[in-house]
């Protein structure tokens, strides 16, 4: 529980989900909890609420139209040369779609990236495999 007045104190019943955001959880990590643990090991489960996503590092969704593919690839600049100055009409999705994969970099986290300022490993485990995290056991 947060100390009576500090900037992330929660203000209704006790149940923090409908005030958790990104703000609030990168400001609770960063203010009480790397500082106790530099050099060690931060583990989240990949829970929707427990992860916001770096926008910078976006990768393709799988449901992206022609254009969106056309977008990314020139977002990260990974448009080849040889495609020619007409690429976004003569290159096919599965081409654009293939370039995005092999290419784009890995998504990360407003959590790793903070952890890593702070001198603390991220560790993911997967949001629905409860017997990896103690605390539920307890």
């Amino acid at each position: 529980m947060a100390p009576h007045g500090s900037s992330w104190e929660i203000t209704n019943s006790g149940d923090y989900h409908a005030e958790m955001n990104s703000t609030s959880l990168l400001k609770w990590l960063e203010d009480f909890v790397l500082p106790k643990i530099r050099g060690g090991v931060l583990r989240i489960d990949r829970s929707p609420n427990h992860l916001w996503r770096n926008e910078a590092t976006h990768p393709a969704a799988a449901r992206f139209r022609k254009d969106q593919y056309a977008h990314l690839l020139e977002a990260y600049n990974l448009v080849l040369a040889d495609w020619g100055p007409h690429w976004r009409t003569a290159c096919t999705l599965a081409v654009l779609k293939k370039q995005a994969d092999e290419n784009c970099p890995s998504p990360r986290y407003l959590e790793q990236d903070l952890a890593a300022r702070c001198d603390v490993s991220g560790f993911f485990t997967p949001a629905t495999h409860s017997e990896l995290d103690p605390i539920e056991i307890v």
